[in-house]
């Protein structure tokens, strides 16, 4: 099954305490949790922007400890930070699309790059950059073209690079919720029935190819449809009009044991309670016997129990 009691806590631990006479190291109020962290994605402009950073991954968090939880719009990051955390963990947002004699933006997938006007070489596409976190977080875009083919690149998403003109690259699949879940909480990319994407790349775009710009697997925007899908973290389409267009916001989402979660609370910044449901900034689903925590807008204070 797919319960937090079956993970085995091999990536970094979020706190450690140091263990006497060589036993190891044990954290007393840890709870083990999944997090799901993607970045505010890039924006379309005459290339694709990249997708969000993306970072699963099996922290300890401290029960009794306050979290807080940032979610990044277009080109903004995604964090969590608190109590027993080493750093603030960061998913960078994507970067932006190349336009006229404008190349690719880094981010945590990078932008396609733009077209030169001017005879000479491709503008690039922007980089993936290795930000805060445990591992690189995505990939790079597609080079632009010169001005006789007028082609701007695809962005880079979490999975693959940008494709030539016309594809951004891929996101990534996460285990941390189900198909059935992600649906209810508008988050994610639902693919064959019961695969969740996120951070795809938006397409490129070149008038010689018009409509052929398509988004990467994980909600990436195309040359037709050109907005990234909202809370996949991915980058939007670019067009030849060369209009720019916000990249999808980012989203988290924390899994942990239902035993573990009871008793938390949520609330703004400024101290006002949050009831987690539909049309708020928090969602709780239950998923066998954990429960999943989606944050899909703004900056939520965690209180775990």
């Amino acid at each position: 099954n797919n319960n937090m009691s079956d993970f085995t806590d091999f990536f970094p631990t979020a706190a450690a305490t140091s263990g006497g006479g060589g036993g190891g190291s044990s954290i007393a109020n840890g709870v083990p949790t999944q997090i799901l962290l993607v970045g505010g994605g890039g924006t379309g402009d005459g290339a694709g922007g990249g997708a969000g950073g993306f970072l699963d991954f099996l922290p300890t968090l401290l029960s009794g400890n306050t979290y807080t939880i940032s979610i990044g719009t277009s080109q903004v990051n995604t964090y969590i930070s608190g109590g027993g955390l080493v750093n603030t963990i960061v998913a960078l947002a994507g970067g932006a699309g190349g336009d006229q004699d404008i190349g690719g933006s880094p981010g945590g997938s990078g932008g396609g790059g733009g077209n030169r006007s001017n005879v000479g070489a491709a503008l690039s596409g922007g980089a993936a950059t290795i930000g805060e976190g445990y591992y690189t977080q995505g990939n790079v875009g597609a080079n632009g073209g010169v001005s006789f083919n007028a082609l701007y690149g695809a962005g880079g998403g979490a999975g693959k690079p940008g494709s030539s003109f016309t594809t951004g690259g891929d996101g990534l699949q996460s285990n941390i919720i189900t198909a059935t879940n992600a649906t209810t909480a508008t988050v994610g990319e639902v693919l064959n029935t019961d695969e969740v994407w996120f951070a795809g790349g938006g397409g490129g775009s070149s008038p010689a190819f018009a409509g052929t710009g398509v988004g990467g697997k994980g909600g990436g925007g195309g040359e037709a449809s050109r907005p990234g899908t909202p809370n996949t973290g991915a980058g939007s389409g670019g067009s030849d009009t060369r209009s720019t267009i916000s990249g999808a916001t980012g989203v988290a989402i924390i899994r942990i044991a239902t035993s573990s979660f009871t008793g938390t609370t949520f609330e703004t910044v400024a101290g006002s309670s949050i009831t987690p449901g539909a049309g708020q900034p928090v969602h709780t689903l239950t998923q066998g016997d954990d429960t999943v925590i989606v944050f899909r807008s703004g900056i939520t204070i965690m209180n775990l129990a």
